[in-house]
């Protein structure tokens, strides 16, 4: 089997960052569950979490398209308006976070 490549910058996850596999350009429609449009990140990120294990990450953009990932990701390409979000990373916890802290914020 492969091996994930040495850490670099191609291993910044977040903004302006769409989600590879084992290279910058490893991507295929079958690594992902194209959802269309989704309102917001945090939604995107619920449907996500829904799939129980089975979602690897989420891409997030251009505009508000959502993709499930379900291969693993180990990679990022530079793609301006694009979050990739591998699940369980830091980034991924910190945008949860954020976001609830705004919707509860939005309810008082």
């Amino acid at each position: 089997a492969a091996q994930p490549p040495a850490p670099g910058p191609s291993h910044k996850f977040g903004e302006d960052r769409a989600c590879r596999g084992l290279s910058v350009k490893d991507v295929s429609d079958s690594y992902y569950q194209d959802q269309g449009e989704i309102p917001s990140l945090a939604g995107c990120e619920r449907l996500c979490l829904n799939l129980h294990g089975d979602c690897t990450g989420l891409e997030y953009g251009p505009g508000k398209l959502c993709k499930l990932w379900t291969q693993p990701i180990h990679m990022t390409a530079v793609k301006k308006g694009v979050i990739c979000l591998p699940q369980g990373s830091e980034q991924h916890d910190v945008h949860i976070d954020v976001h609830m802290v705004e919707a509860e914020n939005q309810l008082h």
